[in-house]
């Protein structure tokens, strides 16, 4: 995949939803049972190095975007597992950073990104996708 924010810029879920179920396909031939993603994060600081992997700095354009995808990885039988939802703001000494962000934007700008993508596609737990085919 060539980046979130480059998928998030067509403003189109149903192909985060196609790339999401190519991805997951790739992963099932390969034997992959879970992926590490999406990233959910919203941009916030330029220098972050990972900003490419994440969909936008808008909540809503990235909740309707996050939802696809990860619908679209699960309906391959692959687990999405969103992960750096909040406040990774820096790669450089990131165990050692304080991204210090109030509440209310806490709630009006980070989370509903994480929650859509939780609460917009299936909740799995490892009985879910470790059947057997």
């Amino acid at each position: 995949m060539a980046g979130g924010i480059g998928l998030t810029a067509t403003w189109n879920p149903s192909l985060a939803e196609r790339v999401g179920t190519e991805i997951g396909r790739d992963a099932r031939a390969k034997g992959v049972h879970f992926m590490l993603g999406p990233g959910v994060n919203i941009n916030r600081a330029p220098m972050n190095g990972r900003n490419f992997e994440y969909f936008g700095e808008d909540p809503f354009l990235a909740s309707r975007i996050a939802v696809g995808y990860v619908k679209g990885i699960q309906s391959q039988g692959v687990s999405a597992t969103i992960k750096h939802y909040l406040g990774n703001n820096s790669e450089f000494d990131r165990h050692n950073t304080d991204s210090i962000i109030d509440e209310r934007a806490l709630r009006e700008i980070y989370l509903p990104v994480f929650e859509a993508a939780v609460e917009g596609s299936s909740r799995w737990c490892d009985h879910d996708f470790l059947q057997p085919d």
